[in-house]
């Protein structure tokens, strides 16, 4: 059986809590939390800072499902805000047209590892006093100015999902520096996070494996449409289900990281 724990709950499990201090040494930042998935690090991340009904967090309009989510689970609302081309990011001045009395929250998404404008968005940010949170899912190293990305804001999140530069094949991280955001987050995570289940742990650990021996660039197109077969018939753990589209939280989502997941990450810090 695999054994689970993060410095959240009450045990200590090496593997995750080593990650956890591995990943907050390598970004520079004090604290650091992994969970099951990206999202599930972008809700916790958006629960301790207090986001609720009514609220509107400022999103880019070219983003993932999973980023809306977690925001329309704690009753808030996303307020989508144009990018520009070729990065896909978006505009600081995009940003600020969409600010009203309303807002709580910027989210400013790395999208594609290319940096956003972080200087003049915070400029912004702090002249309305509104907090930023770095969406750092596809930005493992890329630097802005030669800081790394996931350093500028309040807190930012990581996803380690299978089509990301640094993986564990499904798995995200919360990191910030700001010990009151933390101590919430750490309180959150004691009150109601779960553990994955031994079932759950073991399909991700063999789809690793797997995933190491077939999936190479000539493989790769026909592996995903296999693989996205499997996950709708619930024979692999996939990113993502059917009902991503609904914005109702399951009972299960706020989850942590599994012991092997932690592993992999160590692992994968070596590169």
């Amino acid at each position: 059986m695999e054994a689970y724990a993060t410095k959240c709950g009450n045990m200590t499990v090496n593997a995750i809590t080593e990650f956890e201090r591995a990943f907050a040494h390598w970004l520079g930042v004090n604290y650091s939390f992994a969970f099951w998935k990206g999202r599930v690090a972008t809700y916790a991340i958006l629960k301790a800072m207090g986001i609720g009904e009514g609220d509107e967090v400022i999103v880019p309009g070219y983003t993932c499902v999973a980023v809306p989510n977690p925001i329309k689970y704690l009753g808030a609302v996303p307020i989508y805000a144009d990018i520009e081309l070729p990065t896909y990011t978006t505009p600081p001045e995009e940003i600020e047209k969409r600010i009203s009395s309303r807002t709580k929250l910027i989210v400013a998404q790395h999208t594609y590892g290319y940096p956003c404008e972080m200087d003049v968005i915070l400029e912004i940010a702090n002249r309305h006093g509104i907090p930023v949170v770095e969406d750092c899912c596809l930005a493992v190293g890329s630097k802005y100015k030669g800081k790394l990305c996931g350093t500028f804001g309040i807190a930012s999140y990581w996803s380690f999902q299978w089509n990301k530069p640094f993986t564990t094949g499904i798995g995200g991280m919360a990191t910030t520096d700001d010990r009151k955001l933390a101590e919430r987050i750490e309180v959150l995570c004691a009150e109601g996070l779960k553990p994955p289940s031994v079932k759950s742990a073991a399909m991700l650990s063999a789809q690793r494996l797997a995933y190491q021996l077939f999936i190479f660039p000539s493989t790769a197109a026909l592996a995903t449409g296999f693989f996205r077969w499997l996950a709708r018939k619930g024979l692999v753990i996939g990113s993502s289900t059917a009902n991503v589209f609904i914005p109702k939280m399951d009972e299960r989502f706020f989850m942590g990281m599994s012991v092997s997941q932690a592993r992999a990450g160590l692992s994968e810090m070596k590169r």
